[in-house]
């Protein structure tokens, strides 16, 4: 296939209005967290299936479910997105600050006065009274 006409395959169309429509032909493009994605989705009767491309990592997850429940294939889409990909940094923070608040060892300096009104020293792995 010629690169021009690869190119034009994952180019958003171009409105005139001057935005863009995040569909091109046949794929939907996307940037998750700068994560260039082109993907499609698809059912039929009894199935749910999806198709993401990562171009920029040569990755592709495919999901093909035999429920007609929505949720189902994206939910497992998702689910190998997050063991499959490093999170982003504000991922990746968020993901610590979560099992810091789990294990009761929060370093509460990171916080603003604001959101530690919201905590109990328990929360922050002290017994001491705030």
């Amino acid at each position: 296939m010629p690169r021009e006409q690869a190119a034009e395959e994952v180019t958003p169309a171009h409105l005139a209005n001057g935005s863009t429509y995040p569909y091109t032909l046949g794929l939907f493009v996307s940037h998750e967290q700068g994560v260039l994605r082109y993907y499609h989705s698809g059912q039929g009767q009894g199935f749910e299936a999806i198709n993401m491309i990562y171009p920029d990592s040569s990755r592709a997850i495919i999901v093909l479910t035999n429920t007609s429940a929505k949720p189902t294939f994206m939910k497992i889409a998702d689910e190998l997105i997050y063991l499959l990909f490093p999170p982003s940094a504000d991922d990746q923070f968020a993901r610590t600050l979560f099992a810091e608040l789990q294990s009761g060892s929060l370093d509460d300096s990171i916080l603003s006065e604001d959101l530690k009104q919201y905590l109990t020293p328990a929360d922050c792995g002290s017994t001491a009274p705030a």
